[in-house]
């Protein structure tokens, strides 16, 4: 799987003053997204922008489809 970050999610993660957690974001997307459909920590969301989500601590990354390809942005 490709995963492609949008330039606005890359800006947020670059926001982020705590490297420690840019790279839990980054590992998480890595290693949770190819296998999404088994994983804890992403959820389908009803009534939202975004049809997923990917729990990565206090932080949410969103996902606005998860196909082949797969595009996200990030907030907290």
């Amino acid at each position: 799987m490709e995963i492609k970050w949008h330039k606005r999610a890359i800006r947020q993660l670059r926001k982020i003053s705590d490297r420690t957690i840019q790279t839990r974001i980054r590992e998480a997307v890595k290693r949770e997204l190819p296998n999404w459909r088994n994983s804890q920590n992403v959820k389908a969301l009803t009534n939202h922008q975004y049809p997923y989500r990917l729990r990565v601590g206090n932080w949410r990354v969103f996902l606005p489809r998860i196909t082949a390809d797969a595009f996200f942005g990030l907030r907290r």
